[in-house]
């Protein structure tokens, strides 16, 4: 992967990002990405388009669920996907794979095994 590459197409310059691998990776490969200049973080993903056969599909309902709460609720905490500088809400490397991202959220976490049924019900 080359992540300098991808990480342009979204405006940001990797000489000055640091990226991190964040998570277990279970489906997706995922990073952390650390924008100094703005102290911003984001979530950057590769999606495993062998489990997803239809990354744009994806990227489209996304995008339909955020203009729908965007509309109809507001103040609802959605991460919506993060446009690169061309517009798209992903990339397609020149290796074929897909590539998106999203503001992270801090504080935020991901359970790879559920303790309790109650972590579902949170989750939802």
């Amino acid at each position: 992967m080359n992540t300098s590459a991808i990480l342009k197409e979204f405006g940001f310059d990797s000489a000055t990002c640091n990226v991190k691998p964040l998570g277990d990776g279970l489906i997706n490969s995922t990073w952390l990405i650390r924008e100094p200049s703005t102290g911003k973080d984001f979530v950057f993903q590769k999606i495993n388009h062998n489990v997803f056969k239809q990354p744009e599909a994806i990227t489209s309902n996304i995008r339909l669920i955020d203009d729908y709460l965007a509309a109809r609720y507001p103040d609802y905490l959605f991460t919506s996907p993060v446009k690169a500088i061309n517009g798209s809400d992903m990339i397609k490397s020149e290796e074929g794979d897909y590539y998106r991202l999203f503001a992270y959220v801090q504080g935020s976490y991901t359970h790879n095994e559920l303790k309790k049924p109650v972590q579902a019900y949170e989750a939802a």
